[in-house]
């Protein structure tokens, strides 16, 4: 569903980014890991396009470049890690601007507005203005636009999150990786997040890709990547691997 060959990407002489190859199917929550500074969220807007990377970018074996705007708003939504937005619009208001690729009128989009906001438990908070939120909050409203704008995808859409867990309480981080994998597994999106807790990968998602200065180094299943050797390796932290009662793995 995604491909992506030979990125790069460099700020003056500095190479930002050099990502031999990353492959990510329908139905698969995937993970980006790696230290702060490894290019993890720089790749993120290079697939989202919105940086000019040099290399091939394939959405259903399509150039990201070959795909009209409206469209490709419908089939690639990015929550960011951080929303710039000030203006004192409400929570609403800043949803319903997902609508725009849409074509749904007035009774059917208060209908899709709200569904979204119940899904990623925002709903409550409405018609509180924007700003007013905790960091939290605007997360989850967000995250309810970029559900509405890919709400009309033809096909399987992708979705990028840029540490979508970061403003979250423990409860809230795993409501939304919950919903994260249930948009893969039972909607068949493909989802890439940038993540830092190894435990929360291990338990949530299929595939995960481990970046270091700005390079692939591992890729595979979590059981398979986060042995401790990889993990005292890139994030030099030793660690122990063990089993919990549920059968999960988990570092602590």
């Amino acid at each position: 569903m995604l491909a992506l060959r030979q990125i790069e990407f460099s700020v003056g002489t500095k190479n930002i980014l050099d990502v031999d190859a990353i492959d990510l199917s329908h139905s698969t929550m995937g993970a980006l890991l790696g230290p702060n500074g490894a290019g993890k969220s720089t790749l993120l807007k290079a697939v989202s396009g919105d940086i000019n990377a040099n290399g091939s970018i394939l959405i259903h074996g399509r150039a990201l470049s070959d795909w009209p705007a409206l469209e490709r708003a419908k089939h690639v939504g990015v929550l960011p890690q951080q929303s710039q937005l000030t203006f004192p619009f409400s929570a609403e208001e800043v949803v319903a601007l997902g609508l725009t690729p849409l074509t749904l009128n007035q009774a059917e989009a208060k209908v899709a507005i709200r569904s979204v906001m119940q899904e990623t438990d925002c709903e409550r908070f409405a018609n509180r203005p924007f700003p007013s939120l905790s960091g939290g909050e605007r997360q989850r409203v967000q995250l309810a636009r970029v559900l509405l704008q890919l709400s009309q995808a033809q096909t399987t859409p992708l979705l990028l999150l840029d540490e979508p867990t970061s403003a979250q309480d423990l409860g809230q981080q795993h409501q939304i990786l919950a919903l994260a994998r249930e948009l893969a597994h039972r909607r068949g999106f493909a989802v890439l997040a940038v993540l830092h807790d190894l435990n929360q990968v291990l338990q949530y998602c299929d595939q995960c890709f481990v970046m270091s200065q700005g390079k692939r180094v591992a890729s595979g299943t979590p059981a398979d990547v986060l042995t401790e050797q990889m993990i005292e390796q890139h994030w030099h932290h030793r660690v122990e691997r063990l089993t919990l009662n549920s059968g999960q793995l988990a570092v602590i």
